[in-house]
């Protein structure tokens, strides 16, 4: 069943059962309590569902910054340029990576180079054979070195 129907449907049958229920206790016009109660619940989901997008929005944001925090965590040891002192400096793609040595106080810059490469696919060989064929040439090279 359609989606916007079954929703449509369902609404309509909480209002009956409610509408029904308020113009019983109540003493009301069945009519305007089914009415009042579908446009209740239409008007209490619209706030609800603002509600909902407005705390995802927060909790997304949140682990937004969870995530580019711990991305900043990556770093790399490194020398200072200048006193070639042993660094570990965070590295970031979204700012210049420079820093400060903590012995000399100079600044100095990372740069960061990608290089690609092609995809290739690994030997369709047994490690059995890879040393089998380790130890053979091994052995070769042993006997060479003894002749030569």
């Amino acid at each position: 069943m359609n989606v916007y129907l079954r929703s449509i449907l369902l609404t309509l049958l909480v209002g009956a059962v409610l509408g029904t229920s308020i113009a019983y206790i109540g003493s009301l016009s069945y009519t305007k309590s089914i009415v009042g109660t579908v446009l209740g619940q239409f008007i209490f989901f619209a706030f609800y569902n603002r509600y909902r997008a407005r705390k995802d929005a927060a909790a997304f944001t949140a682990e937004m910054t969870t995530r580019i925090k711990e991305f900043s965590k990556q770093g790399i040891d490194t020398e200072c340029a200048f006193c070639t002192a042993p660094q570990f400096v965070p590295i970031r793609f979204d700012r210049d990576n420079e820093f400060e040595c903590t012995e000399c106080g100079k600044t100095s810059a990372l740069y960061i180079t990608v290089t690609s490469a092609q995809k290739t696919k690994p030997l369709d060989v047994s490690p059995l054979r890879v040393n089998t064929i380790i130890s053979e040439e091994m052995e070769a090279r042993e006997k060479i070195k003894q002749s030569g």
